[in-house]
Parts: structure tokens; C-alpha cells; sequence
């Protein structure tokens, strides 16, 4: 009897650890379950409540062994900030379109050269200054004429130089009416930034962030990460350049590495115009001194010079007007600066060259000038307003946009 019974009892001891390990199978098959709807409840929040944020998306910048840096060509696509987003397009030559699309080259031609003011830094694609210039040409010619923004947010005139050298290289059979130079207060420090890469001196790389993830939840995870260690090396006291970048900014420049160390050669010639450096410091390479200052130091004002005169050495053919303006919230002592600095550089011919200043007077202006969120920079009603003020000087100095 007692064997008998061991024998009854052992099948339903054996059925207890049974039945513990499947209910832990099954309650680690809901888990997962529940985990996998959360994860994908949450991913599709962010695909909806952010729409391309957290996406994949290429780089927008690629060096530029002469430049240092230049917009990637072919971009069309959103680049989101902090609390802002821009849609942007390019052609194949890393060219900002505005609303009219592709422009043909064999038609006459408005060059617009500067820094992220004329890019259109913090506003779309059809939102910019070079993009309803465009419109008011266009329609003007009866689409004889087209508009290209050759802006890139960083540069100085040496680089405004290089990139409307590039196109005339690029498209020598082009008919260009007339080149737009838009100069910011800026350009004096970042003038001396850009001439080792002028000269080969210094040498910029792609090091794009580590490949995005298809998936947006990874990507906000790497995002959150970054910022994290962004905010212990501030609490570090790691400098600017050393420190992390932060997402915001991974997101809408990065990608360039650059080996720029402080030192220029004493003498340089830029265009055939020879620029001592033998007293360079650290007030020259530094806009926020120059902006303290309150004027161009003598390295900084030849190098401006210098950098206009390189753009009189371009075959750009006969009837090319040369305009020289500065962004609208340029103060007073940077314009004069930029205007005695074109004094110097300008050929013995000037009909052909002229200073125009501000056009647009900010303080005149009723609308808001600068956009709230970080990206800061004009508005899309301001630029508006400032396309329109260079379309009369461009009607009112003799360059011809009337229909053929």
C-alpha cells in the first residue's frame, strides 16, 4: 500500500515546479509583450508628436579642403533646433533653393554671397531673403533671371570669394547681371579663421556622428545621453571647443573636424595683395573683442580688403555690378569699417562697384526683426521687406531684370 501510494503522490510533485516554470514562461511572455507595446506606443509617439526629430537624415555640412566647410548638395529635408525646425533644399553644387525650385544657369544671374543672414539661417525653404528676391526677379524678367544663394552660415568674405569663384568656375558660360556681397560684423574674425584653409595650412575632415537609427527611440536615447554629458562637461569647466556638442547643434552642423591650430604664416598674398600677420593676436581672431572694441583692428581691415579685391580678379564678363551691403542690424562702426575697407580694394573703375550700407533700417521696420525661438537670425517678414529693398537698388542702379 505505501509503495502504491508514493507512486499516486510523485506525478503531482513532479507537476509543481512544472506548472511554477510555466507560469513564469508565461508571465515573461507578457512582460515582453507589455514591454514591446510600451516601446512601440512610445516610438509612435515620437514619430507623431515630432514628427521627423528623432529620424535619420544626412549631414548638413561636408568639408571643404579650401573652405573648411560647405552645405551638403542635394538636401531636402527638415533640420530640427532646440525648439525650432528649418526645411531646407540644395542643389548638386550645395546651393540653398528657395520656393521656385532649380535654377538654370544658362539664364542672367543675381549672385548672393554671404553667411548664414543670406542662407537663411532659422527660416524654410521659401522663407529667405535670397528665395523672394528670387520670386521678384523671376516674375520682373519674365523668368529671364534667376536668383542663387551662395550663403553659408560661418563664413567670412574670403569664403564669400572662394564659393562665387567656384560658380564661375563651375558655369563659365554663365551671364552674370549682378553680385550681392552681404557682409555681417562677424566677418572680420572669421575672415582670419578661414585663411589657413585658404592656404592649406589647416585641414578640415568629415566625422560625422555615429550612423542614426531607423528607430526614433534610439535616437533620443543617444540624444539624452549626449546632452548629459554636455552638461557635466560645462559642470567641468571644459571650454567651448573641448566640451561635447550639444544635441541641438549635432543635429544642424556638426559632422566636421578641424585641425585649426592659432598660427598664420607672417606674410601671406591673397590676390596679389600682400597682408602682414607678424602682429596678429588674440583680439583679431575674436569677434566678441571685436564687437567690445567697437572697430576693425588693421589685420582685420586688410583682410577685408584684401578678400573684396580677390572678387574684382573673377572673369565675370562685361556689365557685372559688384553691390556691397551689410546685414540690417550691422552697428554703425562696422559699416563705416566695411566701407573703408571697400575704398581700398575696389578697382580704379568703381562705376561698376558700390557701397549700399543697410537698405533696411531695423528700427523703421513694424514687424518683429528676429525670429523668438534659438535659431534666431530675420524673420520671414523681415526678409521679405529686405528682398524688396535690394530688388529696387538692383532696378534703380541699372542692372537689367525687365523681360527680354
Amino acid at each position: 500500500m505505501t509503495g502504491s501510494s508514493g507512486s499516486r503522490d510523485r506525478p503531482a510533485a513532479d507537476a509543481q515546479p512544472r506548472a511554477r516554470w510555466k507560469r513564469a514562461l508565461v508571465n515573461a511572455a507578457l512582460f515582453v509583450a507589455a514591454l514591446a507595446v510600451v516601446l512601440l506606443c512610445a516610438e509612435a509617439i515620437l514619430r507623431t508628436a515630432f514628427d521627423g526629430k528623432y529620424g535619420k537624415r544626412p549631414d548638413f555640412f561636408l568639408s571643404d579642403p579650401t573652405l573648411g566647410w560647405k552645405t551638403s548638395p542635394g538636401l531636402d529635408g527638415t533640420f530640427y533646433g532646440a525648439d525650432f525646425s528649418i526645411h531646407v533644399r540644395t542643389d548638386e553644387n550645395g546651393y540653398r533653393l528657395g520656393r521656385l525650385g532649380e535654377v538654370d544657369f544658362h539664364k542672367r544671374l543675381v549672385l548672393l554671397a554671404g553667411d548664414s543672414n543670406v542662407f537663411g539661417w532659422g527660416v524654410s525653404t521659401g522663407e529667405t531673403m535670397p528665395s523672394y528676391l528670387d520670386e521678384l526677379v523671376h516674375d520682373a524678367s519674365g523668368g529671364d533671371a534667376r536668383v542663387v544663394n551662395l550663403g553659408v552660415g560661418g563664413y567670412g568674405t574670403l569664403q564669400y570669394f572662394v564659393r562665387i569663384r567656384d560658380l564661375v568656375e563651375r558655369h563659365p558660360d554663365a551671364t552674370i547681371a549682378a553680385v550681392v556681397v552681404v557682409h555681417a560684423p562677424n566677418d572680420a574674425a572669421d575672415n582670419l579663421k578661414s585663411v589657413g584653409y585658404y592656404f592649406g595650412a589647416w585641414k578640415a575632415q568629415d566625422n560625422p556622428p555615429k550612423e542614426r537609427s531607423s528607430v526614433h527611440l534610439v535616437n533620443l536615447v543617444a540624444y539624452t545621453f549626449q546632452l548629459v554629458r554636455d552638461w557635466r562637461a560645462a559642470a567641468d569647466g571644459a571650454s567651448k571647443d573641448d566640451s561635447v556638442v550639444h544635441p541641438y547643434l549635432q543635429d544642424m552642423l556638426f559632422s566636421i573636424d578641424t585641425e585649426r591650430p592659432k598660427t598664420i604664416h607672417p606674410e601671406l598674398d591673397i590676390c596679389g595683395r600682400s597682408v602682414s600677420f607678424k602682429n596678429l593676436t588674440e583680439g583679431d581672431w575674436s569677434a566678441e573683442k571685436t564687437f567690445a572694441r567697437e572697430n576693425l583692428t588693421e589685420i582685420q581691415r586688410e583682410m577685408m580688403s584684401a578678400s573684396m579685391g580677390c572678387m574684382y580678379t573673377l572673369p565675370f564678363g562685361r556689365g557685372t555690378r559688384i553691390f556691397h551691403l551689410v546685414v540690417p542690424t550691422s552697428p554703425d562702426w562696422f559699416a563705416d569699417g566695411v566701407e573703408n575697407a571697400l575704398r581700398e580694394a575696389a578697382p580704379g573703375d568703381t562705376s561698376e562697384v558700390g557701397f549700399h550700407g543697410r537698405l533696411l533700417d531695423p528700427d523703421r521696420y513694424e514687424g518683429q526683426v528676429l525670429n523668438d525661438h534659438t535659431g534666431g537670425h530675420y524673420t520671414p517678414g523681415f526678409n521679405k521687406v529686405w528682398a524688396g529693398k535690394i530688388y529696387e537698388l538692383l532696378r534703380s542702379d541699372g542692372v537689367g531684370l525687365s523681360g527680354k
